[in-house]
């Protein structure tokens, strides 16, 4: 038994990391078209974009390792199954379970190292991700001018329909401010412009064919308009990202349950926090029970081939994320305590698969 336990085990890692791989690939697939479009078309240097690659590896890699569990357990199951090997061992009167137990526990074992991985490697690597991405825009204030997307500079917010990185070119462009300290509210439209940077990362804007209007309070006779030809604007970035705060997805283990902690101190709500907390826990935990239900599918795939393989994964798959979004939810309406919420799918799909292995067992 321990040449078929080696087997089947080599087997299972093989195909483990293969679809680890290719799930891996398509999450990334948005992340790298993004970064790609900026190396290309926005002058982002090759070691800035391979380095906001990596930095994103690790949050994906959460996602996606329960995902090539399942399908890693479905497709060397499914291939023993298709080639006999799974009748021959039925036939020689021998148990599954000395076939299926050394797979789960090597899941356990798997769950068991993505539990501090999901906790602290993966939350600080987001946050790191996150000041990178900003460190650079902060660096070249250029790389944040997008179509159609409202772009934070302050003191001022701006937006343009159009943007041509390459030839710097602007068309139907909208800034404003709003008032504050006495200062009046600014807006500028613009049907065209350039920009350039500064050495000092500053944004200078040099618009055309445009109107300036500046009102202070609300009434009408305290508003001047404007048109003009050509009108610079300068529009600097904050030097430094020191005190970047953290988003929940950004914050370890500890920090949370501190910033837990700090909040019911406050007799403020903290089931939504808590139910993040729980999540990256229950994510670690869905490695084994997804194997426990690939494991029955595969063995029932048979010869149908490593489409269906996939096809069932993916049907599986769409299943715990549903259950797990639904069970957030109630989570966050405290229909659930929180853990419980998260945990829900677990439960489910845990007992389902122990159902469904103990059929398998006796077919």
């Amino acid at each position: 038994m321990k040449i078929l336990t080696k087997y089947i085990l080599k087997h299972f890692f093989v195909h483990t990391v293969l679809s680890l791989m290719l799930f891996i690939f398509i999450l990334l697939m948005d992340k790298i078209f993004h970064i790609i479009n900026m190396l290309i078309n926005k002058g982002l240097g090759i070691g800035s974009a391979l380095t906001l690659v990596a930095y994103s590896l690790p949050t994906i890699l959460v996602l996606c390792m329960p995902m090539g569990v399942l399908s890693g357990g479905i497709l060397t199951f499914g291939k023993m199954a298709s080639d006999g090997e799974i009748t021959a061992i039925r036939t020689s009167g021998n148990s599954l379970k000395p076939v299926v137990l050394p797979v789960i526990a090597a899941a356990v074992i798997i769950a068991l190292l993505m539990a501090p991985f999901n906790y602290f490697v993966a939350p600080r690597a987001q946050f790191k991700f996150r000041e990178i991405f900003l460190n650079i825009a902060i660096k070249d204030p250029s790389l944040r001018l997008e179509e159609s997307t409202l772009i934070e500079i302050p003191p001022y917010t701006l937006l343009c329909l159009d943007v041509n990185h390459k030839k710097k070119l602007l068309r139907e462009i909208i800034i404003y401010k709003d008032a504050s300290d006495g200062e009046p509210s600014v807006s500028i439209t613009a049907r065209k412009g350039t920009w350039r940077t500064t050495p000092k990362d500053e944004l200078i804007l040099k618009l055309f064919n445009g109107n300036l209007r500046q009102q202070s309070g609300k009434q009408s006779e305290r508003m001047s308009n404007i048109g003009f030809e050509n009108y610079s604007i300068t529009l600097t970035s904050p030097k430094s990202l020191r005190n970047m705060s953290k988003n929940i997805e950004s914050m370890t283990a500890g920090e949370l349950k501190a910033e837990i902690k700090r909040l019911k101190s406050k007799k403020l709500p903290t089931h939504k926090l808590a139910a993040r907390y729980h999540l990256r826990g229950s994510l670690a935990g869905a490695i084994p029970v997804l194997l426990i239900i690939g494991i029955p599918l595969g063995i029932r795939a048979e010869r149908k081939g490593k489409t269906i393989g996939i096809g069932m994964s993916l049907g599986v798959i769409a299943l715990y994320y549903f259950l797990m979004v639904t069970g957030i939810k109630l989570a966050f309406t405290q229909f659930f305590t929180p853990w419980i919420g998260v945990w829900l799918p677990n439960i489910l799909l845990c007992a389902a698969g122990i159902i469904m292995l103990r059929k398998s067992y006796y077919k």
